[in-house]
C-alpha cells in the first residue's frame, strides 16, 4: 500500500489515479476533504494533516503502508515571499512529521515532490540535476532544505528516497481533476481565452525565437506517470536520489497563448508588457537521467496540454447517468476489465461507481471465497477442475449457486443508487445475484455481464441479465448455446497504453527493468497469484535455447525466490508497469488465457499458452487457439517449434492479424445499444416514434388530414427543418467509407462475387420488388452476414410527403418478416422531408445518402469518407469494380468499413 499525502489536490489526484491504474494499492491523506470526490472509488481517504504525527503513525500502521509519496505542501512562489515563516513551518515541519512516522512504523520508501525552483538563479538554458541549486524565494528554499533532510535521513535510517524536481505542470485528465487555482500560465491563458480577455505577456525582447520567455511545460498525466516509474524504481532497488521531471522542450509564452487559442478554435488575445526583473530567457529540463534509469519519458505535447486544459475548463456537462460496475478482487482480470470499462464510460459522460463483490459479502465469506479459490489453484487443482467441469456437465448447479447467493441480494441492491441507469458485472457470481434481482423486479435498471474469459461457462450465463458481452464471436456463440439472451461482441477492454513499440522503445524498456539489451526474452506470466507449473515452464522455456525467460511472479514472493534460486532467467515480483514490460519482451507465455494475453495482443507480441491451469485455463487455451490469437502447446515437444515460428516464422504476423480483428469492435456502442442508453437525439427519436405509433392506431383518414394541415403555409418549412435534424444522414469516419450494393430483381450472384462482396465489407440494399420476388435470397444474404439496407422502391431512391411513410415502412416490414431482424438504414438520394423523418423514427432506421456512384464515376471515383453506391445489372457484372475496390483496400488507399448492424 502506497500513501499519497496531499493526494486529493490537482497533482495528487492525477498521481493517485495513475498508481491505481498501474495496479498499486493506494490510499490518501489530505487536510482538504473537498477533493476526496476526485479519487477513484474504493481508495481509502484519511482527513487530516501530515503534521499530525500521531495521525500519520496510525494511518501508516492501520493501512499497512509500505511507501509514501509526499506531495502535501504549500506551493505558491509569490505567497512564500510574503509569508516565509508560514512556508518554512508548513513544508519543512510537514516533511519531518512524515519522516518521523515512517521511522516509527518501519516504512522505508519515499517519493518526494520537489521543484525546479531549487535551481533559482542558476536555472537558465538546459538544466540537469548537476546544476548547483540557488533558490530565489522561500518556496524554493523549503524544497531544497527538504531534499537535504531526506538525504540525511536516508543515510542515517536506511530510507530509500527519490526526489522529483517538477518543472511547469499543466493540463488535466478531466474537468474534475483540473487545477482549481488556475495559477499557471496555461490555465490562466485558457480562462482568459474562454472569457474573451487579454493575456499580458511580460517582455518580448528576450533572446528566443519569438522574443518571449521559454519554459518547460509538462502534462500533469506525464508527471503522474513519472511517479509510477519512481515507485517501480524504489521497489526494484535501482534509482538515483534526484530526477528532473519535465518535457525536455522549451515552449515560449507566445506559443502557449497561440496553442490555447487553437484549442479554443479562436484568435489569440494578448498584449505586450514590460519584462519582469530576474526572469531568465529560457529554462528547459534535461531529463536524460529519468529516461534512462526510470524508463520514463513524456508522451503528451503542447497541443495535447492546451486541448486538455481547454476541455477541462469548460462548463461541466450534465451527466448521462450513473453506471454501477461490480467486479471482484479474485485475480487481476476482473478488476482490470472493470477499470477500463469505468474509464471509457466516464469519457462518454457517465458517472461510474466500481465495487468489489468480495468486499460486499460479509468479511469471512468474502475472504473464504478468495482464499479457497487461491488455495485450490495452488494446492488442489484437481478439485477446481472437478468443480469447473461439474458446472459444465450439470447446468442445474448454476441455479443452486444463485440460490446460495440469494442471501446477499440486499447487499448488492444497496450498491445501486437512485440515479443509476445501468449495472455492469465483470464477475460471474455477482452476475448471478443481479440475475435474481432483475427477474424479481427489485432491480429496475438494466444489468449486463462482461465475460472476461475467452471460454463461456454456465456460471457466466445468468437468466434475467439484459445483455452478455464477450471478447470474441466464438465466445458469444457458446454463450448463446448456454441460454444467454442478448449476446454482443465488444472485443477486449485493454488500456490504450498497451501498444507496439520500436527498437528504441524496446531498449529503454529493457533498461528500465534491468534486462539484457541483446537476446530474445520470453515473458512468463501466471496471474497476480503466480499459480501453476511456473518453475517447470521456466526450465523448459530456457531449455529451448531460443529465449531467456522473464517470470512475473505477481504477489507470490515464495515463487520469486524459487525462480531466483533456479537461475534460468529473471524473476520479477509485482509489476506495475506492464505496458513497458510487454515492450521489453519478444513473446508471451501464459497459463490462464486472461488479461495478460489480451494486453500482449494489443502490444503486438506472439502469445503461447503452455501448461495451462485447470478449469478455465485449459478452456481459454483451446478457445484462444481456435480463434488464431494464441498457440496452445499441450506438450513439451511442441514448445520449441512453436516459439521458433512465432519468433522467426510467420506465426506472429498471423496472430497479429487475427488479434487486430478483436480490437475493431466498439464496446461503448454495444453497451449503450444493448441496455437502451441513448443520447438526447436518440431519446427524442424514441419519443417521436412512440407518438407516431399512437397516431397510426387512429384512423388513417385523420392522420392524412393532420399531415395535410401541417403542410399548409409555413408549417411545412418548420417541419422539414425538424426533419433535417431528426433524420440527418449517417456519415462514415473521415478515414473510411461504406459500400452499398443494390441488386435488381433479375440479378444473380455467383460464389466469387459473394466472396468479393465480403472482402470489401459491402452491405446489400433490398428494395420492395426484390424482397417480394426473391425472398429466399434475402434470407440467405442475411444468413451470410451481410447488413441489409432498406432501399424502399429502389432507384431513384426518393420519397415525398405523400408516399414517404408507405415507401419506407413497406420494405422495412418485408425485410423484418423475412429475416427476423430490422434494417437499420434507409437508402435515399436526398435529405428527408417530414413524413420520411417520421417513418424513419417509427422504423428505427437511419438515413444513408450515397455520395459516390460507381456506375457514374467508376472505381476511381471512390474515396475515404464516402457512402459508395454500386448498382448491379442483369448478372451483377461488377467484378472489375469490386476487384478494383479490394485492391485499393489492400493497398491502404481506401478503407472500406462495414456498416454496423445497428446504429443506435
Amino acid at each position: 500500500m502506497w500513501l499519497v499525502t496531499g493526494g486529493a489536490g490537482y497533482i495528487g489526484a492525477h498521481v493517485v489515479a495513475a498508481l491505481y491504474e498501474a495496479g498499486h494499492d493506494v490510499a490518501v491523506i489530505d487536510i482538504d476533504a473537498s477533493g476526496r470526490d476526485r479519487l477513484p472509488a474504493g481508495v481509502p481517504f484519511v482527513h487530516g494533516s501530515v503534521a499530525d504525527g500521531a495521525l500519520m503513525v496510525d494511518t501508516l500502521r492501520d493501512l499497512g503502508v509500505t511507501g509514501v509519496l509526499h506531495l502535501a505542501a504549500q506551493k505558491s512562489v509569490a505567497e512564500s515571499v510574503g509569508k516565509p515563516i508560514f512556508y518554512y513551518r508548513e513544508n519543512i515541519e510537514g516533511l519531518l512529521a512524515v519522516l518521523e512516522s515512517m521511522q516509527e512504523t518501519g516504512v522505508r520508501r519515499l517519493v518526494f515532490a520537489s521543484s525546479a525552483a531549487v535551481y533559482g538563479s542558476n536555472a537558465a538554458g538546459l538544466v540537469d540535476e548537476q546544476v548547483t541549486p540557488a533558490p530565489m524565494n522561500p518556496y524554493g528554499e523549503t524544497k531544497l532544505m527538504c531534499e537535504r533532510i531526506i538525504a540525511d535521513a536516508a543515510r542515517a535510517h536506511g530510507i530509500e528516497a527519490i526526489s522529483l524536481r517538477y518543472f511547469n505542470v499543466a493540463g488535466a485528465a478531466s474537468a474534475e481533476l483540473r487545477d482549481q487555482a488556475a495559477a499557471g500560465l496555461v490555465a490562466l491563458a485558457t480562462e482568459r481565452q474562454r472569457d474573451g480577455e487579454v493575456v499580458r505577456i511580460n517582455g518580448g525582447a528576450y533572446a528566443t525565437p519569438d522574443g518571449t520567455c521559454m519554459r518547460d511545460y509538462l502534462h500533469v498525466q506525464d508527471l503522474a506517470d513519472a511517479h509510477v516509474a519512481a515507485v517501480a524504481a524504489l521497489e526494484s532497488g535501482r534509482f538515483s536520489p534526484i530526477y528532473n521531471v519535465g518535457s525536455g522542450r522549451g515552449t515560449s509564452v507566445l506559443e502557449i497563448v497561440n496553442a490555447v487559442a487553437e484549442a479554443a478554435d479562436g484568435a489569440p488575445r494578448w498584449e505586450m508588457g514590460d519584462p519582469r526583473p530576474g526572469d531568465p530567457a529560457d529554462v528547459v529540463a534535461v531529463t536524460d537521467l529519468a529516461r534512462v534509469e526510470l524508463g520514463w519519458k513524456p508522451s503528451r505535447d503542447l497541443t495535447r496540454i492546451a486541448a486538455d486544459e481547454w476541455q477541462a475548463r469548460q462548463p461541466v456537462p450534465v451527466s448521462r447517468g450513473r453506471v454501477v460496475i461490480i467486479s471482484a478482487s479474485v485475480g487481476a482480470g476482473h478488476d482490470g476489465a472493470a477499470r477500463e470499462w469505468r474509464d471509457r464510460l466516464e469519457q462518454a459522460g457517465y458517472d461510474v461507481d466500481v465495487h468489489d463483490f468480495i468486499k460486499v459479502l460479509p468479511a469471512r465469506i468474502g475472504a473464504g471465497i478468495n482464499g479457497t479459490y487461491e488455495a485450490m489453484l495452488h494446492h488442489a487443482p484437481w478439485l477446481y477442475t472437478l468443480i469447473y467441469v461439474g458446472c459444465e456437465r450439470f447446468p442445474g448447479l448454476a441455479g443452486f449457486v444463485r440460490l446460495m447467493l440469494r442471501a446477499f441480494s440486499r447487499r448488492v441492491l444497496r450498491l445501486v443508487p437512485d440515479d443509476a441507469v445501468a449495472v455492469l458485472s465483470t464477475y460471474p457470481l455477482s452476475s448471478q445475484v443481479l440475475s435474481r434481482l432483475r427477474r424479481s423486479g427489485r432491480l429496475s435498471v438494466p444489468a449486463a455481464t462482461f465475460m472476461t474469459d475467452f471460454s463461456a461457462h454456465p456460471l457466466w450465463v445468468a437468466p434475467g441479465i439484459d445483455a452478455h458481452f464477450t471478447v470474441h464471436e466464438s465466445t458469444a456463440r457458446d454463450a448463446r448455446l448456454l441460454g444467454a439472451g442478448d449476446v454482443r461482441v465488444t472485443g477486449p477492454l485493454v488500456p490504450e497504453r498497451f501498444g507496439v513499440t520500436d527498437a528504441a522503445g524496446k531498449a529503454a524498456a529493457r533498461a528500465r527493468f534491468g534486462l539484457p539489451a541483446e537476446g530474445r526474452l520470453a515473458l512468463l506470466v501466471a496471474g497476480s497469484w503466480g499459480v501453476g507449473d511456473v518453475e517447470q515452464t521456466a526450465r523448459e522455456v530456457a531449455g529451448t535455447g531460443l529465449v531467456t525467460p522473464v517470470v512475473v511472479c505477481g504477489r507470490n514472493e515464495a515463487l520469486k525466490a524459487r525462480i531466483d534460486e533456479l537461475g534460468v532467467g529473471y524473476a520479477l515480483g509485482w509489476v506495475s508497469e506492464m505496458p513497458a514490460l510487454m515492450q521489453a519482451a519478444d513473446v508471451l507465455i501464459e497459463n490462464a488465457g486472461g488479461l495478460s494475453s489480451l494486453e500482449a495482443m494489443a502490444s503486438g507480441l506472439g502469445v503461447v499458452t503452455y501448461r495451462p491451469i485447470p478449469g478455465h485455463g485449459i478452456a481459454n487455451a483451446r478457445m484462444l487457439d481456435a480463434a488464431g490469437v494464441s498457440r496452445f502447446v499441450p506438450a513439451l515437444a511442441g514448445l520449441e517449434p512453436t516459439l521458433r515460428d512465432l519468433l522467426d516464422g510467420s506465426g506472429a504476423v498471423e496472430q497479429r492479424e487475427h488479434a487486430a480483428e478483436l480490437f475493431e469492435h466498439e464496446p461503448l456502442t454495444e453497451f449503450e445499444t444493448a441496455l437502451g442508453l441513448r443520447d438526447e437525439l436518440a431519446i427524442w427519436r424514441d419519443r417521436a416514434g412512440r407518438r407516431l405509433r399512437a397516431a397510426v392506431r387512429r384512423r388513417r383518414a385523420v392522420a392524412s388530414a393532420a399531415v395535410a394541415t401541417i403542410a399548409v403555409g409555413g408549417g411545412l418549412t418548420v417541419a422539414n427543418m425538424a426533419a433535417a435534424v431528426a433524420a440527418a444522414p449517417v456519415h462514415p469516419p473521415a478515414d473510411a467509407s461504406f459500400l452499398v450494393v443494390h441488386p435488381r430483381v433479375q440479378t444473380t450472384f455467383n460464389t466469387r462475387q459473394l466472396t468479393l462482396l465480403h472482402q470489401v465489407n459491402a452491405s446489400i440494399a433490398i428494395d420492395a420488388d426484390f424482397a417480394r420476388q426473391r425472398p429466399d435470397e434475402v434470407r440467405q444474404l442475411a444468413a451470410d452476414g451481410f447488413v441489409l439496407v432498406n432501399a424502399g422502391l429502389g432507384a431513384p431512391y426518393r420519397t415525398d410527403l405523400l408516399n414517404g411513410f408507405h415507401t419506407i415502412s413497406k420494405t422495412a416490414t418485408l425485410i423484418r418478416d423475412l429475416t427476423g431482424s430490422r434494417s437499420s438504414f434507409f437508402l435515399a438520394a436526398r435529405r428527408s422531408d417530414v413524413t420520411t423523418a417520421a417513418a424513419l423514427a417509427y422504423q428505427h432506421e437511419h438515413l444513408l445518402m450515397p455520395t459516390v456512384d460507381l456506375g457514374a464515376n467508376g472505381a476511381a471515383g471512390a474515396r475515404d469518407g464516402a457512402v459508395i453506391l454500386l448498382e448491379c445489372d442483369l448478372t451483377c457484372d461488377t467484378d472489375h469494380a469490386l476487384t478494383a475496390l479490394r485492391s485499393a483496400s489492400d493497398e491502404g488507399t481506401l478503407r472500406l468499413r462495414a456498416l454496423p448492424e445497428s446504429f443506435e
